[in-house]
């Protein structure tokens, strides 16, 4: 069903205002002029990211999740969004089985005292660019999370990621390549690579809900909102 903007409705009601009773037509303006007052103060198909043409750039989402990631970055919450974050993979994401042999790696319950490091389009000398890079050399923990919006994989791609963390394996003993997509599809490039699969639409906008429940700034919290509302609409994409 096509959208009905409300100047296409006040449009309609001046050419046909002389065909309705009085009555009727002061209650069809009454009830016009509060639904434009409501759209001007809920502004309800205002989203930044659709307003610069950025929502489904690859780029964009790993910026804005890197940045959130990032515990010294600049939206003041310190840890909030990595720990939400890492709590929720150790949760939801499968169990070592025989279909999954690596199971996400265990953590401590507080990571605050620790040194992390977020690193964004991570470049490597023979594996390729990394989207997003987690990194805490004193738990041993490294995880990669290659994000795709609508671009599919190159040949190997995963699994040459993969690789590259095998390289760190002695540092980083404990690991975890996430994949990233719309709806959470399976990686055709992973081969014998262990990946976990993470979908926006399901896995990122659950813990965004959540972590939003514990922001304090009004400013952060309209930005996440915008976001999980586009977020909410990738799943309608592959």
């Amino acid at each position: 069903m096509d959208e009905v903007h409300i100047d296409d409705i006040t449009d309609f009601v001046k050419r046909f205002r002389t065909a309705v009773f009085p009555e009727q037509f002061e209650r069809l303006k009454n009830n016009f002029i509060k639904a434009r007052q409501q759209a001007r103060q809920t502004t309800p198909r205002f989203n930044i990211f659709y307003f610069l043409g950025i929502a489904y750039q690859e780029k964009t989402h790993s910026t804005f999740l890197a940045n959130l990631l990032n515990p010294y970055e600049k939206h003041e919450h310190d840890f909030l969004f990595l720990e939400s974050f890492l709590k929720y993979c150790q949760k939801n994401l499968p169990i070592a089985s025989a279909n999954h042999p690596v199971a996400f790696p265990a953590l401590p319950e507080k990571i605050d005292s620790y040194k992390w490091q977020i690193k964004k389009e991570n470049v490597t000398e023979e594996h390729g660019r990394l989207d997003i890079v987690i990194q805490c050399k004193d738990l041993g923990f490294l995880c990669v999370i290659e994000n795709k919006v609508l671009a599919n994989e190159s040949t190997r791609q995963l699994h040459y990621y993969w690789q590259w963390m095998q390289t760190h394996k002695s540092q980083y003993p404990k690991q975890a390549l996430l994949f990233l997509t719309p709806n959470g599809r399976k990686a055709n490039s992973a081969e014998d690579a262990p990946c976990f699969r993470l979908s926006y639409s399901e896995n990122i906008y659950q813990w965004l809900l959540e972590a939003l429940k514990k922001v304090e700034s009004p400013r952060i919290t309209a930005v996440i909102e915008q976001y999980l509302q586009l977020i909410n609409n990738l799943k309608e994409l592959p």
